[in-house]
């Protein structure tokens, strides 16, 4: 057996291993030092695995941002909560740090930092230190709300640190894709099979209602911003991929993604996937919008006349969701505080956000009114005097659900124009390069679906938040940085070696 066999023999075991560990920390009790020192190998395992195989084990720990809005409540012993970081940040930082650390030992880093956006990125956090001073932010929640902005950015350095090679990221781009195929399964089996599968539950008005799917995320929006996210990559494959037998798993791929996005029902996602795709194939390459519009009308004839419910009737594959136990009433019904949302629709509430940001924009136009301040998770959390300044507070609501109006509020114009570049930058060099690739092969898909799933995201930003927090950002971020690594920009003689990033 050669020593590369047995490197991959031992990478199969790490990744039982790292399973078996994950599985027992979760059906361990918080009681005891039992749960610790399993969390504790787990993450010594990650570092391990991220030594050895660190391409593998960053797309890995980036995958698992999809279990942090649901299933790590679930997983996770009673008395544990992971809070807003979730279980994937700190696999991510333990993955991050061993690959970097790795980098520098093999002198690496030159290759990741010779690039445009390190610049963009410097800046933006400049401005928004500028901003967070002359608006006298505090500082924890400046370097919070910074923060929680650009962390998701590091995964794109860090993948442009390990030197990846063309088939490293289309395994890369492979296993996210394959990840939202699952979360479109999962979702379209909440309809076909039970409500409430595996006691993951759709949302609905009414009992025999289809209702808008969750997946295992937990959010019919957020699964609408995975799938619009990853559904250009499989319609491009069908175009540009030469081996007939991937083009049509492709096909199977893109037909699953569209009807579970339909499932969602979510109307901004619907917009975002629809104007990425036509831009990205009208620019890139037009036929496929056409397979766009062929396995759509496909998609809604299978929704038309797909079965549901199956599964309920055995009382197969069903658990009964947490809000759906009738737990027994009190002996004295408490008296319910009056509610600002009620009778106001998602698009009122998403006007009134509008409005109110407009204002604050208008009249802090610069720098804002500091990083932390509006609209995020920050805000969200440390109470902010720009929500009582502005009367910004709607109910329980204090984010404004678009990342650009949030921009725009803490660090002002000059901010919002520094990271739209950082975004439109990588875009038009992606389009570029994959009009160069002459329409087909790997490259050609990789660059294509990145750039109309930028496109796609960066419209979605006008309803959802999806640049800040780690999901999808996390898996964002990466995706642009496997696509850095095809379309270098050559005219600014950033790289040294153009035949070394093209193999």
């Amino acid at each position: 057996m050669t020593a590369e066999r047995v490197r991959v023999v031992d990478g199969r075991w790490t990744a039982v291993a790292l399973a078996a560990l994950s599985v027992g920390a979760a059906l361990t009790g918080s009681e005891g030092p039992s749960f610790v020192v399993l969390v504790m190998l787990v993450l010594l395992g990650t570092a391990y695995a991220a030594y050895h195989w660190p391409r593998a084990t960053i797309v890995a720990a980036a995958l698992t941002t999809l279990l942090d809005p649901a299933v790590a409540a679930r997983i996770l012993p009673e008395a544990v909560s992971a809070g807003p970081i979730g279980i994937s940040e700190p696999l991510l930082a333990v993955a991050g740090v061993t690959a970097i650390a790795t980098s520098i030992r093999r002198r690496g880093m030159s290759v990741a930092l010779r690039d445009p956006t390190l610049a963009l990125v410097a800046l933006f956090i400049g401005v928004s230190v500028v901003s967070a001073v002359i608006n006298e932010t505090p500082p924890l929640v400046a370097v919070f709300g910074i923060v929680m902005t650009v962390d998701a950015i590091a995964i794109f350095f860090v993948w442009r640190l390990l030197q990846p090679t063309g088939e490293d990221g289309g395994r890369a781009i492979a296993a996210i894709v394959a990840a939202g195929v699952a979360v479109a399964a999962f979702g379209i089996g909440q309809v076909i099979f039970a409500p409430n599968l595996f006691g993951y539950a759709r949302v609905a008005s009414l009992p025999d209602d289809v209702g808008r799917i969750t997946s295992f995320l937990g959010n019919p929006n957020i699964v609408a911003s995975v799938l619009g996210f990853v559904l250009p990559f499989p319609l491009f494959a069908v175009v540009g991929l030469h081996r007939r037998r991937i083009r049509w798993l492709a096909v199977a791929a893109a037909f699953v993604i569209i009807v579970a996005l339909g499932l969602t029902f979510s109307r901004g996602a619907w917009i975002a996937t629809a104007t990425g795709l036509v831009v990205g194939s009208l620019l890139i390459n037009w036929r496929t919008l056409a397979v766009t519009v062929v396995l759509t009308a496909a998609a809604v004839g299978a929704m038309m006349v797909m079965p549901t419910h199956i599964g309920v009737a055995a009382n197969v594959l069903t658990t009964p969701a947490p809000s759906q136990q009738q737990p027994s009433p009190p002996a004295t019904p408490p008296t319910p505080a009056p509610d600002p949302l009620r009778g106001l629709t998602s698009g009122e509430v998403r006007v009134y956000w509008l409005q109110n940001g407009i204002k604050i924009i208008r009249e802090h136009p610069v720098l804002g009114v500091g990083p932390g301040r509006y609209g995020g998770a920050v805000a969200r959390i440390i109470p902010s005097p720009v929500y009582e300044e502005y009367a910004t507070t709607l109910g329980r609501l204090r984010t404004v659900h678009n990342f650009w109006l949030h921009l725009g509020g803490e660090v002002g114009i000059v901010g919002l124009a520094i990271f739209l570049s950082a975004v439109a930058a990588l875009v038009i060099r992606f389009i570029r390069a994959a009009r160069k690739a002459g329409g087909g092969g790997t490259r050609f898909v990789l660059l294509a679906g990145s750039a109309t799933a930028a496109i796609v995201v960066g419209i979605n930003n006008a309803t959802e938040m999806l640049f800040e927090g780690n999901i999808p950002a996390v898996l964002i971020w990466l995706v642009l940085g496997v696509a850095s690594m095809l379309a270098p920009d050559w005219r600014l003689g950033l790289l040294p070696t153009r035949r070394r990033l093209e193999q």
